[in-house]
């Protein structure tokens, strides 16, 4: 495996932990007592949930590593996906924590916490995915 297809790899894992890393937090904030369909932590609903998230990534990384390497324009899309539910995460969070009580919970931080660190990966994913190798430049006397 090649040094880009390394990074490519290593960076999808990691967004894949932070997708997880959302609905685990999502269950530990105080959206998690907003409803009865709801994830509680720990509860088979949590569990089944980062199972559904973890399989389109699974789907489109192992194609991937083994040399189908137009799965990073569908691995893209999923990756914008990605970017759209953290961004509505950020936004969406302090709103709530506004609207619903005066106190800050640990929960609901923790869980703006993991949604940016989503962000930030996947916006290092589209550029370990899509920049250019450097052209080499040959020194030529005149």
């Amino acid at each position: 495996m090649n040094h880009k297809k390394r990074a490519v790899t290593l960076v999808t894992i990691l967004s894949a932990l932070f997708c997880s890393g959302i609905i685990v937090a999502g269950s530990l904030s105080s959206a998690a007592t907003s409803g009865p369909t709801t994830n509680q932590f720990g509860d088979v609903g949590m569990w089944v949930a980062i199972g559904m998230m973890l399989i389109p990534y699974v789907i489109c990384l192992v194609p991937y590593a083994l040399g189908i390497n137009s799965m990073k324009y569908v691995m893209a899309v999923c990756n914008v996906i990605g970017l759209m539910m953290a961004l509505t995460t950020v936004a969406m969070v302090p709103i709530r924590m506004m609207t619903t009580s005066n106190m800050i919970a640990a929960g609901d931080i923790g869980l703006m916490v993991v949604a940016m660190g989503l962000m930030a990966t996947n916006i290092i994913w589209f550029v370990v995915v899509f920049r250019r190798e450097p052209h080499k430049v040959e020194n030529y006397q005149v």
